[in-house]
């Protein structure tokens, strides 16, 4: 996960998800991408959460030995806001 800010501002003016690992090539959550479009980042681990069922329903998954597609969508969305929590705790401090 990726995402831009102005200079000394706390409004997301774009973001990039990708994930990886789940089926042939990194795919796009583009219904996450649009809801963290031009809000604060204090509102993105509502807005993920919103977002991420629909997002993640999206994805082609692979099943195989290390699990089934319903634990590996779930598995990318724990990780997604993890990654979140990691940043909007980066972007306080900064």
């Amino acid at each position: 996960m990726a995402w831009s800010l102005g200079v000394g501002e706390r409004t997301i003016k774009s973001a990039r998800v990708r994930v990886g690992a789940l089926g042939s090539r990194p795919q796009p959550l583009k219904a996450v991408e649009d809801t963290l479009q031009g809000i604060s980042v204090a509102e993105v681990r509502p807005a993920i959460e919103a977002a991420l069922p629909t997002a993640l329903d999206e994805l082609e998954v692979n099943e195989d030995r290390h699990g089934g597609a319903d634990y590996k969508r779930h598995l990318a969305g724990v990780l997604l806001l993890r990654n979140a929590d990691e940043a909007i705790a980066a972007a306080g401090s900064a």
